[in-house]
């Protein structure tokens, strides 16, 4: 559930400057209709790429992190390589889309909205990884706690 609201307040400059842009335009009394056409307006320049490929410094923040714990070491290096292949590559794609003298709008929305869902599952995958590596997050054996607690208690009355 914090994922979701998470989620939903960082993107909300996407989705809510989109309907500002259509609740201003008085051109069309159909607010839904006024924000689907206005939709484009994410993407035309890049915009929605940009903002999605901000989602990997998070991931990038949690795989170096991560790269200190020996147990997730790996995960840590192939998600930080990962994220940084994925983000020069698209940014590549998305550079000779934008520069393509016959530009058309479409190309760059079906990359801008794949590096969009990618970047997020990449967050998510780091998110997941993090809490996994937490210590909150281990399995304590209760009987071993009360067992080690009890020796050292034992030890510390004879040490008396």
């Amino acid at each position: 559930m914090e994922w979701v609201i998470n989620f939903t307040f960082s993107t909300s400059p996407l989705w809510l400057g989109t309907l500002a842009l259509a609740a201003i335009d008085k051109s069309d009394n159909h607010l839904f209709s006024n924000y689907i056409s206005k939709f484009p307006n994410l993407y035309q320049k890049g915009e929605l790429f940009s903002y999605s490929i901000a989602a990997l410094a998070p991931v990038i923040y949690i795989a170096i992190k991560l790269r200190k714990e020996e147990k997730y070491s790996d995960k840590a290096i192939g998600l930080l390589l990962l994220s940084i292949l994925f983000a020069i590559i698209s940014s590549v794609l998305i550079a000779t889309s934008l520069s393509n003298s016959n530009f058309n709008g479409q190309s760059t929305l079906s990359l801008s909205i794949t590096v969009f869902w990618v970047c997020f599952a990449l967050l998510f995958i780091a998110i997941f990884i993090n809490n996994q590596a937490s210590p909150e997050s281990q399995m304590i054996d209760a009987n071993d706690v009360i067992a080690t607690e009890g020796q050292n208690f034992a030890s510390r009355f004879r040490d008396r």
